[in-house]
Formats: structure tokens, sequence, C-alpha cells
């Protein structure tokens, strides 16, 4: 027989599913001489997977995040036949939404506006702190202003009284000169 035929006067062609590039199988009855393609099972490779089971020698099991009551999935690759659960992204369904991204094909997003009430509550806040520094060095301003000012007051009272009193002494002494 040429390769890729068996039986008698190598009539019937080999499985396509049997393994390997050129599908060889046993001449006289047709058994895959390479074992089966992914998702193939069987001595000529007929019996595809059963449901919930995929790839070489149907070894895999499909995702449990398949959705479905079956979680079946193709038995060559292990895609979702009937896509992801919620929560989690295809084709296999074992990765979780990207971040921000929620619920069935990931395809909600998440709210923005705990984020937003966060950042006008933070820029209320430094606003606040702003304020009140503000006022405090305007106080602290004010005080000192004012300290100066009694302080040159008393400065200012003080030399009055001491010219006052020079004068009622000059006064007194030139009075009891005469």
């Amino acid at each position: 027989c040429y390769a890729g035929t068996f039986g008698r006067e190598c009539s019937q062609k080999c499985n396509t599913n049997c393994g390997g590039t050129f599908n060889y199988c046993d001449h006289v009855n047709g058994t895959c001489t390479s074992g089966c393609d992914d998702g193939y099972l069987g001595s000529k490779c007929v019996t595809k997977c059963s449901p919930g089971r995929y790839g070489p020698s149907c070894s895999e099991s499909c995702s449990v995040n398949c959705d479905g009551l079956l979680k079946e999935c193709n038995h060559i690759d292990g895609t979702c036949t009937h896509g992801c659960s919620a929560g989690y992204e295809s084709p296999k369904c074992d990765n979780i939404c990207s971040t921000g991204r929620y619920g069935v094909r990931c395809s909600e997003y998440c709210s923005r506006t705990s984020s937003l009430v966060v950042g006008v509550v933070v820029v209320v806040v430094v606003v606040v702190v702003v304020v009140v520094v503000v006022v405090v060095v305007v106080v602290v301003v004010v005080v000192v202003v004012l300290a100066v000012v009694v302080v040159l007051a008393a400065v200012v009272v003080v030399d009055v009284v001491v010219v006052v009193l020079v004068v009622v002494v000059v006064v007194v002494v030139l009075s009891k000169v005469k």
C-alpha cells in the first residue's frame, strides 16, 4: 500500500485524525501508527474526546470557568464552547478579567465614582489645610505687628516721660537758681 492507505487492495484511506504529518496507519487494519491528533482517541482515531475533555489523548480538562452546565470546550484546543463564566476571559477562560473590568466577556467597566469621590475629598482637605495655614500665618503676623507697635508705643511713652521729667527738673532747678 501507498502511505495513507490500507486494507484489501489498499482501497481505504487512513483516518485524517491519525497523528503525524502524513496520517500514516497500519497497511492491513488501518490502526494509526503515530497515535491520534489532539482531540481524538481509539486505535483508528475516530472517537472525539468526551465532553469536558480535550487535547492530546484527551488528557486535558476543560476549564471550570467555561460557561454552561457541562463546562464544554472544543475537543482539540480547549476553547470554551459557550464562552466564559462571568469574570473570566477567552479563549480557555483561565484568565480573570483585566483590571477595571468585570462581568460576562469582561464587557463591564468598574465604576470610577469611588476614585472620583476620593479625589474630590483629597482636594477639599488640601484646600482646607492651605486656608488654615494662611489664617495662622496672618494671625501670627498681626500679633507680631501689634507686639512691635506696643513696644514702640512703650518706648515712646518712656521717652516722653523722660523728657517731661527732664523739663520738670530743669524748671525746678532754674526756679531755685534765681
